[in-house]
């Protein structure tokens, strides 16, 4: 299971405590169930003013964090998958990724 756009690279980056947007420290990272579910615990017990303050979290995405990150366990959950590829490229690479590979 690979995630593109922004809850991906966000969860990566809150998991490796970046204090900034890194491609290469994201780009490829590998995220578990357990740590993404370790983080929506952390994220539920904190207010959106606290959120901000997590390093790895832009204050722009602190109210959605937590809708976005239970998306994707919920999805992993469906489709059994114990780990998730994070891409630091965007919606439209996997887009084009897709249409490429489908010929």
């Amino acid at each position: 299971m690979v995630s593109v756009g922004g809850t991906g690279t966000t969860l990566a980056s809150v998991e490796q405590g970046l204090k900034e947007f890194v491609a290469g420290s994201i780009h490829r990272f590998v995220l578990s169930k357990e740590a993404i579910q370790r983080q929506l615990d952390s994220f539920l017990s904190k207010s959106v003013e606290d959120r901000k303050k997590i390093p790895g979290l832009p204050p722009n995405r602190a109210d959605v964090i937590l809708a976005g990150g239970t998306i994707l366990s919920l999805a992993m959950e469906r489709f059994n998958r114990p780990r998730v590829l994070i891409s630091s490229h965007g919606v439209r690479y996997g887009l084009l990724y897709d249409r490429l590979l489908s010929g």
